[in-house]
């Protein structure tokens, strides 16, 4: 398979805030951390901690991309941050939260960069947006960015080939 290392690199969005919606979610547990945010290393504790994982598509002018993001207990600031972005309030005061309660929901999020330990920079959501706007309401400007984005790529270029 052949490809160009420099595709990954543009996939990097900047710094800033973007919509986003939730495509998948999934009730998991974390391999590597304990109930208390701590690494597991003995064999006995291997059942790590509940977590949420949630796939996103975030919107930006040059189209979309793709960020898996996760929800758990020990950082139970983004779930207050996720539930108030995107409408889940009441599930967020009752202290419970499923996956399937988190699927199809939007909002917006501040996006940032981080080099990881490989030295790659990455995406992460540093902060979810709390909005008075209603996932409705986002999904609605979605569906508007979709339809402008196809309608453009679809006009002819002024090249001759």
């Amino acid at each position: 398979m052949e490809f160009k290392a420099e595709d990954a690199r543009a996939s990097i969005l900047p710094d800033g805030e973007y919509n986003f919606e939730v495509v998948s979610a999934e009730d998991t547990r974390s391999r590597f951390m304990d109930k208390n945010g701590n690494q597991i290393t003995d064999a006995e504790n291997q059942e790590g901690e509940e977590q949420i994982q949630l796939n996103l598509r975030i919107y930006h002018d040059g189209g979309v991309i793709f960020l898996n993001q996760w929800l758990s207990p020990s950082k139970s600031w983004k779930i207050r941050q996720f539930a108030y972005a995107v409408g889940l309030i009441k599930q967020y005061e009752a202290e419970v939260l499923l996956a399937a309660d988190c699927l199809d929901k939007a909002g917006k999020l501040k996006l940032g960069n981080y080099e990881d330990k490989t030295g790659t920079m990455r995406n992460s959501v540093f902060k979810y947006l709390e909005s008075e706007t209603s996932t409705a309401d986002v999904k609605d400007a979605l569906k508007t960015f979709k339809a402008t984005a196809k309608t453009e790529s679809e006009q002819p270029d002024d090249m001759p080939f």
